[in-house]
């Protein structure tokens, strides 16, 4: 089967391929599904000068990798650089199309962008993409502890794509990318 290659930076992998394998399911991508994700273990690695290129050679030539995603947080760098930086890096070298998504600040900023839906009714942030949506995200939890391979995957579940996407620059690019690989793959 036709799929996305994905390389990741930490313990998101089952949470983006979740989110992926839904939004391509709403969209009607049929045929189009997600490769077992890379992960570089940290953000780190993904900056390091070969590493980068070797996780997306791995998810590039596996049978039926029709593009490479890879995705990682900003955190507190600017996503302007850290993208173009990157994809300079990989664009030329594999013989699929690679697309870098960075999440601006973390994944919880997407998560928060649709504070309704996977909050509990809670208000969005005023600027999603700005701090605070990793303690807007720990409070929801509270008195439990936010731990993010479990509560990761059941809160990105609940992100209402429309919401997200109209409150979140980056999650508009995020979806943005799977259009164009849906569209292309579909082709």
């Amino acid at each position: 089967m036709n799929h996305i290659g994905l390389v990741v930076e930490g313990r998101a992998d089952k949470t983006i391929t979740g989110l992926i394998r839904r939004y391509l399911g709403e969209r009607c991508y049929t045929g189009l599904g997600v490769g077992k994700p890379i992960c570089a273990k940290d953000r780190g690695k993904l900056l390091k000068e070969g590493e980068l290129e070797k996780f997306v050679h791995f998810a590039a030539t596996e049978e039926g990798a029709v593009a490479v995603l890879v995705l990682f947080d900003s955190d507190k760098d600017p996503a302007c650089e850290l993208g173009p930086s990157a994809l300079a890096r990989v664009k030329e070298r594999v013989g699929v199309p690679v697309k870098i998504c960075i999440a601006i600040r973390n994944i919880e900023n997407w998560i928060v962008a649709s504070a309704e839906t996977t909050l509990g009714g809670a208000p969005p942030l005023e600027d999603p993409e700005g701090a605070g949506s990793l303690a807007a995200v720990k409070d929801f939890l509270k008195p439990r502890a936010y731990n993010k391979p479990v509560y990761q995957p059941g809160l990105t579940e609940r992100i209402d794509f429309d919401l997200a996407r109209d409150r979140s620059p980056s999650f508009k690019r995020f979806l943005g990318i799977l259009d164009e690989i849906g569209t292309s793959a579909s082709s």
